[in-house]
Parts: C-alpha cells; structure tokens; sequence
C-alpha cells in the first residue's frame, strides 16, 4: 500500500553483508564514479518481471524515493496514480490514496 511497510521491510539491513534487503533477493548496487548506482525493474518481480529488457539502472537515493511513493507499481499504474492524485481541485486523503493505489494493483477503475 502506500509503501511504509514495504519500505520497512526493504530497509532492513542483511546482518551478514550489510545490503539492505528487496523482497526475493538483495538489492543490486553499483558505484560508478563515486556515485551510487540501483538496478531497478520496471515491472517489478514479485509482479511477474524478469531480468531480461526488464532492468534500468537508477541512482540509488531516486531508486529509494520511487519504491517508498510507488511501492510495486509498474510504471503504468504509477502513471494512472499520479493522474488520479493530482485531478485538479482534488483533496486527497491518505486512506483514499491507499484505496486508489491497491484499486490501480488489482485492476480495478477509479
């Protein structure tokens, strides 16, 4: 939902390397001149996604921001959330943002 559990889970640090944990594996950190680097999948893998054409490599900090708003929403139902959030006039409600955010993950119209 809108992530703060997920969140929790994702940054609990691995007792053993120090990496912090991501669901079915560790998260993949590159350094690339000085900066710190994330691999991200677009359609997440506990929704289905793969490896393969699948995988965009973000700053690790921007990486963060887009799973602590996003949780595992692709990158189309973020699209349709952000639309529906930001209606012009709208006043949103957390408990209303959890709705829409579960309502765009299971399929459903808002």
């Amino acid at each position: 939902l809108f992530a703060e559990v997920g969140m929790a889970k994702r940054d609990r640090r691995d007792q053993k390397g120090g990496q912090r944990g991501r669901g079915r594996g560790s998260k993949k950190e590159v350094r690339v001149e000085g900066k710190n680097l994330d691999q991200h999948h677009i359609t997440p893998r506990s929704r289905g996604g793969g490896e393969a054409g699948n995988v965009v490599t973000l700053p690790a900090q921007l990486h963060d921001d887009y799973h602590r708003f996003f949780g595992s929403l692709t990158l189309e139902e973020s699209i349709t959330y952000l639309r529906w959030l930001m209606t012009p006039g709208a006043v949103r409600t957390r408990k209303q943002c959890n709705a829409a955010m579960l309502a765009i993950k299971r399929g459903g119209q808002l």
